[in-house]
């Protein structure tokens, strides 16, 4: 952990950073059910508030956190690239969320929401170098999550002599403490590999703030190939 997120550790006194996933609040999605998306064949998760996707490289683990995005972001509609090459297998995205609401996408490239779909924010390794998302997300809960992001990254970059791989890296950790200090609550964060570029320590720690946001009433889906994580 470099010294700008040792400062903001100290800073941060009122972040509880240990216990149980226990609480009131159930899951915001309960059971996700996700097929001919990409590499996806056919798979069916139960994620809990804090939920890993472990496993080898190019086994679909990033792919289920874009069907997840796709699925709850009501802007986006499918692309191409996004349908599998088994014709016999057509695109069928399903969740039940915690209140027992259904969402659902298909091959007909329209979403169909039943209530509201929580709040989405999904930050993919290949996106944190610059903006931290894919995409401006809508709902002012992720929006709030995002800005909280964006203010850590531009504090290391402006602490830093030239650029660095290991800024975004930095800023997660410093971004998510912020917004377990802010009560963030209501949101479906989805990240792709949060250990790139941070020590096994720093590691540890960020484990325990993903820990900390979800149980502060949000739900955490992330891959990984990290045994800290």
């Amino acid at each position: 952990m470099n010294s700008t997120t040792e400062a903001t550790a100290a800073r941060a006194r009122s972040v509880v950073l240990s216990g149980e996933l226990e609480g009131p609040d159930s899951p915001k999605i309960s059971c996700l059910r996700v097929r001919g998306f990409r590499s996806v064949v056919d798979v069916t998760l139960q994620p809990g508030r804090l939920c890993a996707l472990v496993g080898e490289a190019q086994t679909g683990k990033s792919n289920l956190l874009a069907a997840i995005d796709l699925l709850l972001d009501r802007r986006r509609a499918v692309a191409p690239e996004d349908l599998t090459t088994l014709a016999e297998i057509p695109l069928s995205i399903e969740a039940t969320l915690g209140s027992g609401e259904r969402l659902q996408l298909d091959a007909s490239r329209a979403a169909r929401h039943v209530g509201e779909p929580p709040p989405v924010l999904f930050l993919p390794a290949a996106e944190r170098a610059g903006t931290l998302v894919a995409a401006e997300p809508a709902d002012a809960i992720a929006r709030r999550a995002l800005a909280l992001l964006r203010e850590a990254l531009a504090e290391q970059t402006g602490t830093a002599a030239d650029g660095s791989t290991t800024l975004p890296a930095a800023s997660l950790v410093d971004g998510l403490e912020a917004c377990c200090l802010a009560g963030i609550r209501g949101l479906v964060l989805l990240i792709e590999e949060p250990e790139l570029y941070l020590r096994p320590q720093a590691q540890r720690y960020l484990y325990r703030l993903l820990r900390t946001f979800a149980q502060g009433g949000n739900q955490v889906i992330y891959s990984t190939h990290s045994p800290s994580l």
